[in-house]
């Protein structure tokens, strides 16, 4: 396994979907949800569109198989350290993978300016584990640009 980086009180903003709760409430170190099933007050931000994000303060680590990442980079052309990147797009669009219940997909700009789709798992409240990252579809592309 490899660390990335770690950026200690960077904010990072999340959809607000249930699928998070429970990762989110071992992050902040409390309840997630309110008692009425909402998340507090302090953690919630409203962006144009009227979507609702949730901004998290904490320290990620980057984690991922060395030889898994040299297979991503020669069959999809993306560097897991580029991979991480998408993750600080304020944009990203967070959705549960269908097929793995543990895993999640992010849609979102890294650094080089690509929209990548990467699949990852919370491993650890502090660790996201990269699994795959590729380019976006123009569907992909087009659910990014609509959600």
């Amino acid at each position: 396994m490899r660390v990335a980086r770690v950026r200690p009180d960077e904010a990072r903003l999340r959809r607000d979907t249930p699928d998070r709760s429970a990762s989110l409430a071992r992050a902040i170190g409390g309840p997630a949800r309110a008692s009425n099933g909402q998340p507090p007050q302090s953690l919630l931000r409203d962006l144009p569109g009227g979507r609702r994000y949730i901004v998290v303060h904490l320290a990620v680590r980057f984690v991922w198989d060395e030889r898994k990442a040299a297979a991503n980079l020669k069959k999809h052309g993306v560097s897991f350290d580029e991979a991480w990147s998408a993750f600080e797009d304020p944009l990203g669009a967070y959705y549960p993978d269908s097929l793995h219940a543990a895993r999640f997909i992010l849609i979102g700009y890294s650094r080089q300016h690509r929209l990548l789709y990467v699949v990852h798992a919370e491993v650890q409240s502090d660790a996201i584990r990269i699994i795959s990252a590729r380019k976006a579809t123009k569907h992909e592309k087009a659910r990014y640009e609509n959600d």
